[in-house]
């Protein structure tokens, strides 16, 4: 299926830097790609909808509200990318990494699937992952602020060194996951499941404060 694109005004026309593996027109011009990078490319705003992606690299790419809508990507890679409000409905994820990447305002929860997803050292503002089911996945070094993480299922997730703050949870099977340095979990003990979960110290003596007990 050949991409069409979005209507740009003349300052936002699709240009890409010297280093690049492949010209823009190139990309656009091909529904399923497989071991391609693809780097320094403004992506903004295009409907990049039902396309195909294996072991690709995307470094550097600007996707911002960019479509990516009913499309695959598997065992890809995403390097200091800007996918903020990108739009995934109906999209697959399947062992992908994102690393220092900015993906603010996702509603993640409208994947197909996601699955042994991977991010690192990323912005993740007013991200929605609620009613998911995204077991052992990754999150190192992230800002995962004011984010909706109710109604799912993280059971045996790495969360190590993230900032959390303004996150909900509620219902959320958390069991096995290992939130290691983090900070700003507000985590109701009765209302998530924490079984066997690593919590550092000062923020488990929050949970227990938010159980009315008084730590003397």
């Amino acid at each position: 299926m050949r991409v069409k694109l979005t209507p740009l005004n003349s300052s936002l026309q699709l240009k890409h830097r010297k280093g690049a593996k492949m010209t823009v027109e190139e990309f656009l011009d091909q529904a399923d790609l497989e071991f391609t990078t693809i780097q320094n490319f403004n992506l903004q705003e295009l409907d990049l909808t039902d396309r195909g992606h294996e072991g690709c690299t995307f470094s550097g790419v600007n996707f911002q509200t960019a479509d990516l809508s009913r499309s695959r990507f598997v065992d890809c890679k995403f390097k200091n990318c800007d996918m903020s409000n990108v739009k995934i409905s109906r999209s697959n994820f399947r062992d992908c990494k994102f690393e220092g990447s900015k993906l603010v305002g996702i509603e993640w929860s409208g994947a197909s699937e996601l699955s042994l997803i991977h991010f690192s050292d990323c912005e993740l503002r007013y991200g929605n992952f609620s009613r998911l089911k995204l077991k052992r996945g990754e999150m190192i070094n992230c800002r995962v602020r004011d984010c909706d993480f109710t109604d799912s299922d993280f059971s045996g997730s790495i969360f190590k060194e993230c900032d959390f703050q303004g996150t909900s949870f509620g219902k959320t099977n958390l069991s096995k996951c290992d939130f290691s340095y983090s900070i700003n979990i507000a985590l109701n003990p009765k209302d998530n499941n924490l079984l066997d979960a690593k919590i550092p110290m000062q923020e488990a003596l929050g949970m227990i404060s938010m159980m009315g007990v008084k730590v003397v």
